[in-house]
């Protein structure tokens, strides 16, 4: 790992080498630093709790002041304030950069009253974080309201003591046209359809509206979901913003100077103007972010989609062809013959698909299932699929061409492909769901890479690995999947013995399952005990971050098998970052370099995955948001090395190149992403459980 001080390239030479004559370049955070009154500030408390106070521990307090707090002559537990004058309190003058809990929340009363009358909508998430909604009036759309939302938390810099305040963009809410009376009249209006409302500046969940909404149902809005948009026939443009990073500074900046630079708020709030710089020390680069694959006979490329076109997959599946039939309703055979002509080009005849994978892929239409849309789908699907003569030691591959999509509303519907999907895989045959409606347009043909990829791994096959050599440890994933129409969650599992993506298991169970979580880490070490005499660390990739009640279970199970080697926990947040980021002020996007990584706290650092490999002013394909990633090890010093951390960075990113479902990259490393796919499908299974191949075998992707 080579660790960025003032040596970095300059953009006027944004090729040129590190060296001793590159200067600084300046990274901040959208956090905004502020400055403490001067003087004791005068707070009134109670030790009646009137419902709309805050609530603190007595012992917040100076300890000069605690016995004025009493019941019945006993002292109070907490005391209570809304930090204005309240009848029959007691005031008390504060310093507060001695009571930096009260600070906050003090701060965050004074900016909320003062930015309320501005906003449309109000939030107060928590104790310190207030989210504000404006409405985008420079967007009119037919049937709904587009809401821009911003948050504001004060927090306490966690080196200094100093107070700050984080600014960030939380993206956009699409609120109804109708109000809940003009929807609720509509027929075929379900409760279920309307989760969230705003009625009076204020959100609500649509069961716990107050009582006085409910009499006024004309002024209640409710927010739009996937359903409710269905239900009102509203059509929604599809718009991918690959531009978040730079959208979520743009807006986070057009807040500030909106709202926040004003004489009024500095009178309130006192801040130096400035966004918290980046100290140098907590800013590093992986030593390669020029992530090399290996494909084909050996033959390597940093470039997945041409290196998987030119080469083909780094090792082929068992067998001399693969066999491919469609599963598709026999009224509506347009979307199966759009399929396979794009399989096939009609001009010379060539098998696209045979150009990627590199071996025989030979239709075979007597294995098709030309079912009728009209009578029981699943019920013809399974018949034909468990009577189909198969020849032993080939390899087969199915293509679902379905008209049910996502969105379905219907249950039984929605989960014909996970009972297909299951049906198909207790004859060791992977399955595509193809959503019908895409197979209207011309651009099949683009998805053909993806599809090739995904039909390799499925098949046992291995489409490109990492040229780097692995060291001896364990890898070992956790994925969560929660679903509202099975309403739970599910966490699924995989580990695996080498640091190039190949598996050795996958499992799923219940998340609230705590004791299965060390259960199958401790599964993972014995595993890996029998096949590896020492290893020298133990790692683990989970979703979030994991609290003391979950570590438990593993230290304690860790201590009974007296494993001595380092374990490191990696908890990588699985929606990335929405509200920390860095940017650099000398360009237009301020976007970091691929694998950049930021120390903001004791162990939790911000990294970055992208294609930027070099500064400049030049077009992004896509901007993401960092990942935030909090380390945890049973031995401190082990990530207190910053090569440790390196190196385990190092693993983060690669892993991002090793997702075989697309010739892109993806936005979480494999080992968290392809155990979520598993928690997704898996409880939709009649057995909910993997055998055999399956533990083994990427059948999900």
């Amino acid at each position: 790992m080579f660790k960025e001080n003032a040596i970095i390239p300059t953009l006027t030479d944004a090729k040129a080498s590190t060296s001793t004559k590159a200067t600084v370049r300046p990274y901040c955070y959208n956090i905004l630093t502020l400055s403490h009154a001067a003087e004791k500030t005068k707070i009134w408390f109670t030790v009646t709790d009137d419902q709309c106070s805050q609530r603190f521990p007595l012992h917040y307090l100076p300890e000069n002041v605690r016995n004025q707090f009493t019941i019945n002559g006993q002292p109070a537990t907490y005391v209570y304030t809304h930090f204005d004058v309240i009848k029959d309190g007691i005031a008390v003058k504060l310093n507060l950069q001695d009571h930096p809990a009260i600070a906050r929340a003090y701060y965050t009363k004074l900016i909320r009253d003062f930015l309320a009358p501005a906003a449309d909508v109000v939030i107060p998430n928590f104790l310190n974080d207030t989210q504000f909604w404006f409405r985008d009036r420079s967007k009119i759309e037919e049937g709904f309201r587009i809401y821009k939302k911003y948050s504001l938390r004060v927090q306490t810099d966690k080196f200094t003591g100093n107070p700050e305040l984080l600014i960030s963009y939380d993206g956009i809410s699409r609120v109804a046209s109708k109000n809940l009376q003009m929807i609720e009249n509509q027929p075929g209006f379900r409760q279920e359809l309307t989760r969230k409302v705003i009625y009076s500046r204020r959100v609500y969940s649509y069961d716990k509206l107050p009582e006085e909404a409910k009499y006024n149902s004309s002024e209640v809005f409710p927010l739009l979901n996937r359903e409710l948009i269905a239900f009102l026939d509203l059509q929604i443009p599809a718009k991918l913003n690959r531009e978040k990073h730079k959208v979520f500074f743009d807006e986070m900046k057009w807040f500030y100077q909106s709202h926040l630079k004003s004489e009024e708020f500095l009178k309130l709030i006192p801040h130096h103007g400035k966004f918290k710089i980046v100290n140098d020390s907590d800013r590093y680069i992986l030593n390669s972010t020029k992530t090399e694959l290996v494909f084909g006979q050996g033959n390597t490329s940093q470039n997945i989609y041409e290196g998987f076109k030119e080469y083909g997959p780094y090792k082929l599946p068992s067998g001399s062809s693969i066999n491919y039939f469609f599963i598709y309703d026999q009224n509506h055979p347009d979307g199966m013959k759009a399929l396979q002509n794009s399989f096939i080009n009609i001009y010379n005849k060539e098998n696209r698909l045979k150009s990627f994978v590199k071996l025989s892929v030979i239709y075979r239409p007597e294995l098709d299932i030309a079912f009728d849309g009209k009578a029981d789908i699943l019920q013809q699907i399974s018949q034909r699929i468990r009577t189909m003569q198969l020849i032993p030691g080939q390899c087969y591959h199915a293509f679902f061409i379905n008209q049910y999509t996502e969105w379905e509303h219907d249950l039984q519907n929605w989960k014909l492909y996970y009972k297909v999907k299951e049906e198909l895989l207790l004859r060791n045959i992977p399955l595509q769901n193809i959503d019908q409606s895409k197979l209207g347009k011309n651009n099949i043909s683009l998805y053909l890479p993806n599809l090739a990829v995904a039909m390799i791994g499925k098949l046992g096959g291995i489409p490109w690995k990492l040229e780097r050599a692995g060291e001896d440890e364990l890898i070992i994933g956790f994925g969560m999947s929660r679903s509202k129409k099975h309403k739970t969650a599910w966490m699924g599992s995989a580990f695996c013995f080498k640091n190039d993506g190949t598996f050795q298991q996958f499992d799923s169970f219940r998340a609230e399952e705590t004791e299965r979580l060390a259960a199958k880490v401790e599964e993972a070490v014995l595993k890996y005990s029998e096949a590896n005499s020492e290893a020298k660390r133990i790692i683990i990739h989970f979703y979030r971050k994991l609290g003391r009640k979950a570590l438990l279970p593993i230290e304690k199970m860790l201590q009974n098998l007296k494993v001595s080697i380092p374990v490191i926990i990696v908890s990588i947040n699985k929606h990335r970052s929405n509200n920390l980021a860095v940017s650099f002020k000398e360009n237009s996007s301020g976007f970091p370099l691929n694998g950049e990584y930021f120390r903001v706290a004791n162990q939790q650092y911000l990294l970055y995955i992208n294609d930027r490999d070099s500064y400049g002013d030049y077009k992004l394909s896509s901007m993401p948001m960092p990942l935030k990633i909090n380390l945890w090890c049973n031995d401190e010093t082990v990530i207190e090395d910053e090569d440790t951390v390196g190196k385990i960075f190092q693993q983060v990113h690669d892993f991002c190149f090793l997702y075989w479902r697309s010739v892109k990259h993806a936005k979480l490393p494999v080992t968290i992403a392809y155990p979520e796919m598993v928690a997704k499908i898996l409880p939709w299974f009649e057995y909910k459980v993997l055998s055999g191949e399956s533990e083994k075998s990427l059948w999900f992707l």
